[in-house]
């Protein structure tokens, strides 16, 4: 109710380091705050983020339950390049969502097969 109503803003806090190869993961640090968040339609979601990169990309993904979208949904960001910025997707449509971050080898600028990074994120919605 807080947070729809705007008193709210902050859900939810991330400090991680990732690692891995695409076939297993090793992931360190803590998080706390919802994952899950009812959001009505013009809402905003945010995700502010520093991160450290060595290899691969950091993926912010935000679905709606019921449904895992394709990865270029608007509500879809890579992060290859290490450094901090906000990432903010506008809500089209009410409903349950669910944000995932999670590391990935995929990158253009990395090295190929693997991903070492670290992060921390404040997400919410305004």
């Amino acid at each position: 109710m807080g947070f729809s109503t705007g008193i709210v803003e902050v859900l939810g806090y991330e400090s991680r380091g990732l690692g891995g190869n695409g076939l297993t993961s090793t992931k360190s640090g803590y998080s706390f705050g919802l994952k899950t968040f009812y959001f009505t339609k013009g809402q905003n979601f945010f995700a502010e983020y520093e991160t450290a990169i060595q290899k691969g990309s950091l993926i912010v993904h935000l679905y709606k339950l019921g449904s895992m979208p394709p990865n270029d949904t608007p509500y879809y960001r890579k992060i290859s390049e290490s450094g901090n910025g906000t990432i903010n997707f506008p809500i089209q449509e009410s409903g349950l969502y669910r944000v995932n971050l999670h590391g990935s080898v995929l990158a253009s600028n990395h090295g190929v097969g693997s991903y070492d990074l670290s992060y921390e994120t404040r997400r919410g919605i305004r």
